[in-house]
């Protein structure tokens, strides 16, 4: 079963992940055995319901629905989609298998990146008032928010999943949720905010243990954005460009919060799920390249006009060209690493479409040696 997660990335220069991705999907409230993990293209979290063919009756229908997830299980969505709307025409409009071909083919358009139509077909399920549908409304609400988040439309999104948490009690259902949350709180500038749903989820996360692959997959997307937190709380400190001392000292206070920074981006890597690693490899990579590029302008800075100033500047470009190459360097390996895990797992996704690119345009001369003034 292949579906979308929508991540978090409206802009580059934010280092916030919202690209579209590559994601393992899951049901968010383990009601039904998961089948297996699954693949998508979007960039947030998303999670598959699982059902069971044997609850639904043998029929016509239900041949055609078992053959349309099978088609979906084989990454064969267009076909599916075509499968689940004979499904759709040929069953009782309020019964189980309609509710469940309606959500699992919205989940196919969202695989196929048809999000306009997936979430018409989340809006159908949440009209619906019948039990069958109205059993699967925390779930299609769940995925409609991050089908949302990847429409930008992050207040509808937020809406959504924050009346999902307080429709369960689950704790690492919650948990699940508040990493989609507190994603859209770090695009949107609420940094406290986010950080602390994302390390009470990140605490949850870790005592489900490693057996508990949904888990690893939310564990890993809140140990990026928990990453994505202290590069953006770096980008905030200010930069005193006529006083070197100062300068040096922001410019150590920025080092100090990238370093807590690159820590969760490996943790994130140390899950060992494909679209979070090349996600927080591609977000480090990007962090060091903007914090090589501030020092870059920082030294192209023209000197004060006293000589005792003058002096200090002439100190503090030296002490700031010196460390422009190894940032690079570590921006490049980042990069490259991304690059590689797509090609050794497969997983080709926007993030490391995004490393391919930064590769391509990358200063290079720089990596050695740098400028004169």
């Amino acid at each position: 079963m292949r579906t979308h997660c929508p991540a978090a990335e409206a802009d580059c220069s934010s280092l916030l992940l919202c690209s579209p991705g590559v994601f393992s999907v899951w049901r968010l409230f383990p009601v039904h055995a998961p089948h297996h993990a699954d693949v998508s293209i979007l960039a947030f979290f998303c999670l598959a319901l699982l059902f069971p063919a044997q609850t639904l009756g043998a029929s016509t229908v239900q041949r055609d629905f078992d053959e349309a997830n099978t088609l979906k299980d084989g990454d064969a969505c267009n076909e599916a989609i075509a499968r689940y709307s004979e499904v759709l025409a040929a069953a009782e409009p309020t019964s189980r298998i309609h509710a469940l071909a309606l959500y699992n083919q919205a989940v196919c358009f969202e695989t196929t990146g048809d999000l306009a139509q997936a979430k018409f077909s989340y809006d159908l399920l949440l009209t619906r008032e019948d039990p069958e549908a109205s059993a699967l409304h925390s779930d299609v609400r769940f995925r409609r928010g991050l089908v949302l988040i990847a429409g930008g439309q992050l207040r509808a999104a937020r809406k959504d999943l924050v009346t999902v948490r307080r429709q369960t009690s689950d704790a690492m259902a919650r948990a699940r949720v508040d990493v989609q949350i507190a994603w859209i709180d770090v695009g949107s500038g609420h940094l406290a905010r986010a950080s602390q749903r994302l390390k009470r989820a990140v605490e949850l996360l870790n005592q489900a243990g490693n057996q508990d692959a949904p888990d690893a997959y939310f564990l890993a997307q809140a140990l990026c954005a928990l990453g994505d937190v202290f590069v953006a709380e770096a980008s905030r400190v200010p930069i005193h460009r006529k006083n070197p001392g100062r300068t040096v000292d922001a410019l150590e206070k920025r080092a100090a919060l990238i370093a807590r920074a690159q820590a969760y981006y490996v943790a994130a890597i140390d899950q060992h799920v494909p679209t979070w690693a090349a996600a927080a490899t591609l977000h480090l990579g990007r962090g060091f390249q903007s914090a090589a590029d501030e020092l870059w302008k920082l030294s192209n800075a023209q000197a004060p006009s006293t000589h005792k100033r003058a002096a200090q500047h002439l100190a503090m470009q030296h002490w700031i060209r010196k460390r422009i190459p190894m940032l690079l360097r570590k921006s490049f390996e980042a990069y490259s690493v991304c690059q590689s895990l797509g090609y050794e797992t497969g997983d080709i996704s926007r993030f490391t479409r995004a490393c391919s690119e930064a590769l391509e345009s990358f200063p290079t001369e720089r990596l050695t040696s740098s400028h004169d003034s």
